[in-house]
């Protein structure tokens, strides 16, 4: 990216302390400013930047939108029709699920969703943020345990925060043999899981869009039913990352390896593929009351409004239905972000030490320093692919 780009240069000026020039400033904002600094001081404080891509300045390889919905219009274009045959509609939910913000329409289309991936229930949430969230607050229950990839998405982490089930543990990333070492663990050292009275939650990603792999599946369920022939290791699975862009007609990594029947819980969003906003979790009837009774983030909160819904709804006419052809074929507009994924750039970045976004520093999980793939080390990768 060329140092003249006024997002690099506004992410320069971002880097400079600021603590020192505020002696006189009340303490409240002179310790943020203290705070702030240690990462001005490291070069990674972040900032809120203007895309470019709209304006057809740069290609997008960066933002969420991989399937264009968003950017061909035609996501717009299903949206206003779908406003069009509801017009006298109420554009808040008017209160939490629990009281006035339950409506006719969500619960319409929450069925639909259900229906599409072959699921008993769907609950629709604010964002896929929200989804693991609000299903790490509500599903594990006390004496549970969860096993966790330690690359999950920072919200499964805030959510296994507020669990109830204290004995988490986490295995490298998409290793099977560190994987089968915590589950054995589990099993030799808690009699209630290893009798099957008390549950293991198996969380993991679909794709890990930061490292651009996948998990191994397959293989994590042979091993939990090795470990546990009762029954009691169930798999989360957030599908982020996979949504509407592999499986049949769109329905993400664990349909596409015919495991739909093996996993107990699923999160999507559709602030990527779908081009949106919100998430869904998807899982059975008692899934479904576990959440709206257990978890605060779904029950303390405004219900989704109609206007998020509709886009929702909009986005799912989008996707084939089950007489129409496979995302991907012509009806649908090239994804963007193809090229990233197809050839896995992670490896290709690490190894020339890409570590330095220009728009914002390398991401930060768990004190692991984790490669972006941003659009300049892809270009400047792109020979030795």
């Amino acid at each position: 990216m060329s140092p003249s780009n006024p997002n690099f240069n506004r992410w320069i000026a971002s880097q400079k302390p600021r603590a020192h020039t505020m002696c006189d400033a009340p303490a409240f904002y002179r310790n943020l400013e203290q705070a702030l600094d240690v990462r001005r001081q490291n070069h990674d404080l972040h900032t809120l930047v203007k895309n470019t891509w709209t304006k057809g300045e740069t290609v997008d390889f960066f933002s969420n939108d991989s399937l264009s919905f968003g950017a061909s219009g035609r996501l717009r274009k299903a949206f206003d029709e779908e406003l069009a045959r509801n017009p006298n509609v109420q554009l808040g939910a008017g209160g939490s699920r629990l009281a006035d913000g339950n409506y006719d329409y969500i619960e319409t289309v929450e069925q639909e969703i259900a229906d599409y991936h072959g699921v008993e229930a769907a609950l629709i949430v604010g964002s896929g943020c929200n989804a693991n969230c609000a299903t790490f607050e509500a599903i594990p229950q006390s004496g549970d345990a969860i096993v966790y990839d330690e690359f999950v998405h920072p919200s499964i982490m805030d959510g296994m925060s507020r669990s109830l089930a204290t004995i988490q543990v986490s295995f490298a990333h998409n290793d099977v043999d560190a994987f089968r070492q915590a589950l054995t663990f589990l099993s030799d050292s808690q009699p209630l899981i290893k009798q099957g009275k008390k549950c293991v939650l198996i969380v993991v990603e679909s794709f890990y869009s930061i490292e651009g792999d996948m998990s191994p599946l397959k293989e994590l369920v042979q091993v939990a039913k090795e470990i546990f022939p009762h029954g009691n290791a169930q798999f989360i699975v957030d599908e982020a990352h996979s949504m509407g862009v592999v499986g049949e007609r769109g329905l993400g990594y664990v349909n596409a390896l015919n495991l739909d029947s093996e996993i107990a819980i699923k999160t999507h969003t559709f602030g990527k593929a779908f081009g949106s906003i919100g998430g869904v979790i998807l899982g059975s009837h008692t899934v479904k009351n576990a959440l709206v009774n257990f978890s605060r983030s779904t029950v303390i909160t405004a219900g989704p409004a109609f206007h998020q819904v509709a886009a929702i709804r909009a986005g799912y006419s989008l996707l084939p239905q089950p007489e129409t052809e496979a995302v991907g074929t012509s009806q649908h507009p090239t994804p963007r972000n193809t090229l990233l994924r197809k050839n896995n750039l992670a490896p290709h970045l690490a190894s020339r030490q890409q570590t330095r976004n220009h728009l914002n520093p390398p991401m930060q999980f768990l004190g692991k320093t984790r490669v972006s793939n941003t659009v300049d080390s892809a270009l400047d990768a792109r020979f030795t692919w």
